[in-house]
């Protein structure tokens, strides 16, 4: 089935570390194949630590961000930019795909400014310019960025990978938004999946304690791809990105899967 639609895809590592899944690398390869214009985000949380690890650097989390000092910024950009982002663009070529690797600092694709000054160098995007995403992906290319985004002024800032994929996907217009996650989707207190959640469910599961860590950035980043212009946003797991192609294809191609998020 010939989608021709536009997708911001963000993976972590549950598909991307510590080493791209080859069946996910297929997954991708069908969708871009049935049409499908695919724009990829990624992190790579466990690279980085490892990285850290190595150089001595102590590794420190607020509210699901990572504390950004001088020299965690500089592994990033070597992790991120560097050894994830070149793995993931060779595996997608391996299978089929036409990838690009970049940063947000490519043609300034995604602004941002300093989120808290007691993280250190971290970014909340403030801007997006889908120029060149288009331009690549109006050309048969597939877009792979890593979170690493411009501060305006030549300057680096490490950007949580679920909140810069929703400003690619505002600027974008994208029709959807897919978050792919360890975890199949939001949970309930019971730990079962929630098949639908709107903004103010979430973020009363946020209030509660019951949404917390990781999956308060990737709330945040809901409510930014929708407000930003998305025309839907699900969070899923790993075992149902396998099925990427089913997924996008609509309703009828596959069971349902992962958390939707509703606007209301």
């Amino acid at each position: 089935m010939t989608t021709n639609t536009t997708t911001v895809l963000k993976i972590g590592g549950s598909v991307l570390e510590p080493a791209p899944a080859p069946a996910f690398m297929a997954a991708v390869a069908r969708t871009v194949a049935a049409g499908e214009k695919l724009v990829i985000v990624h992190g790579g949380g466990k690279a980085l630590t490892a990285l850290l690890g190595r150089l001595g650097v102590a590794t420190e989390f607020k509210n699901g961000l990572r504390v950004t000092g001088a020299a965690t910024l500089q592994a990033a950009v070597m992790a991120f930019a560097g050894e994830v982002n070149t793995q993931l663009v060779a595996a997608l070529n391996r299978a089929g795909v036409a990838a690009v690797g970049l940063t947000g600092l490519d043609a300034s694709s995604v602004r941002a400014q300093v989120a808290d000054p007691g993280l250190g160098a971290v970014g909340i995007p403030d801007a997006a310019e889908a120029r060149l995403p288009r331009a690549l992906l109006d050309a048969g290319y597939i877009p792979v960025y890593a979170s690493l985004a411009s501060d305006g002024d030549g300057g680096v800032l490490n950007v949580n990978a679920d909140q810069f994929a929703a400003s690619l996907a505002g600027a974008l217009g994208a029709e959807r938004m897919l978050f792919v996650t360890d975890v199949p989707g939001v949970l309930d207190a019971n730990g079962g999946l929630i098949p639908q959640i709107s903004l103010a469910g979430m973020e009363a599961m946020a209030a509660s304690g019951a949404i917390r860590g990781g999956m308060l950035p990737k709330a945040d980043a809901c409510r930014a791809a929708l407000a930003g212009g998305a025309g839907t946003v699900t969070i899923l797991g790993a075992e149902a990105a396998l099925r990427l192609d089913e997924i996008i294809a609509g309703p009828g191609a596959g069971t349902p899967c992962g958390t939707q998020v509703t606007r209301a």
